[in-house]
Order: C-alpha cells, then sequence, then structure tokens
C-alpha cells in the first residue's frame, strides 16, 4: 500500500533491446489512490519481433483509483511490430484519468531503406479496455495544447470521454 499515491515531478525512463520496456510499472498486489504524473514517463524498445513498449503499466490484481497526467507520458517502438501503449490498466481499477497535457505513442522506422512502412504492432495511447466500472476520462487545459496521440480504448462500463481541449490523434473505442 503506497498511501498518498505516487507522485513524479521528474523523468523516468525505460528502454530495451528485443525486450519489453516498461517505464512505470505498479505490480499485483500493490495499491495506492492514485498517481499523478508532473515530469515525465518514457519507454523505448528497439525490436524486429513483437516486443512492447509502456509508459506506464497496472497489472491484474493492483487497485488504483485515478490518474493525473500533466505532463509526458511517451511510448516508442523502433520497429514497427511491437505494440505501442502509452497507459495500460490490466487491473480494471482506475475509474478516473484526466489529461491537461500529452500522451505521445509511436514508431520509429528502423531501417528507411527497406519499404517496410507498417507492422502488426498498434499504437495505443490509453487501454482502459479491463475495466466494467464506469471510467470517466477528462483532456482539458487552459491553453488548448493538451494531445493524446495513439487509439484510446474503453471497457464495458458507462464511460464518459469529456474532451474539453485539445486534440486526439487516434481511434477512440468504446467497449461493448
Amino acid at each position: 500500500i503506497i498511501d498518498g499515491g505516487i507522485f513524479n515531478a521528474a523523468s523516468i525512463s525505460a528502454r530495451s533491446f528485443e525486450a519489453d520496456s516498461i517505464g512505470v510499472h505498479i505490480g499485483s498486489g500493490a495499491t495506492t489512490p492514485q498517481i499523478v504524473n508532473n515530469g515525465a514517463i518514457f519507454a523505448t524498445v528497439n525490436t524486429e519481433t513483437t516486443h512492447s513498449a509502456y509508459g506506464v503499466r497496472i497489472d491484474a490484481g493492483a487497485n488504483v483509483a485515478s490518474v493525473t497526467n500533466n505532463g509526458l507520458i511517451q511510448s516508442d517502438v523502433r520497429g514497427f511490430d511491437g505494440d505501442v501503449i502509452g497507459f495500460q490498466d490490466l487491473s480494471g481499477t482506475v475509474t478516473t484519468f484526466l489529461n491537461t497535457s500529452r500522451i505521445n505513442t509511436g514508431y520509429t522506422d528502423d531501417d528507411p531503406d527497406d519499404n517496410i512502412l507498417s507492422g502488426n504492432g498498434r499504437a495505443i495511447a490509453l487501454d482502459l479496455s479491463h475495466s466494467a466500472s464506469n471510467v470517466t476520462l477528462t483532456q482539458t487545459d487552459t491553453i488548448d495544447n493538451a494531445r493524446i496521440a495513439g487509439d484510446v480504448l474503453f471497457g464495458v462500463g458507462n464511460d464518459t470521454f469529456n474532451l474539453l481541449s485539445g486534440e486526439v490523434l487516434g481511434n477512440v473505442e468504446f467497449g461493448t
């Protein structure tokens, strides 16, 4: 149990070669009321196979109710077959997510001369698809600079997406 929550005001970075990369990992059995990111969280993987990069990952069996991103969450795969996931909640316990800044996911071509421009991987900015609760995602800021680059996935609950400023560069999928 982490009373009060997790607060990041600096830089957290994870890099890997031919292995998954996770910037912040909340494991099964961990409990904290909130995650607040005012800094930067990076995850980068260099792969020719299906390894993935996760900025923040909450495992099944963990418990985190609220997330606030006032900084940067960024995931990048060099290559095209791994998934790029900015934030993933496998626990289904996150019910409130506030984004006032940037969540970026993307791919870097590892060989511009091979004419391969895409692969099997997917760019997912927010994966909230494991929740059966009612999730509220709000994006807002005072200068209209907030951005989500990648898909947004919701679960089967009565979810709400309040896009009050900025933009989403990706698909938004509500569960069925």
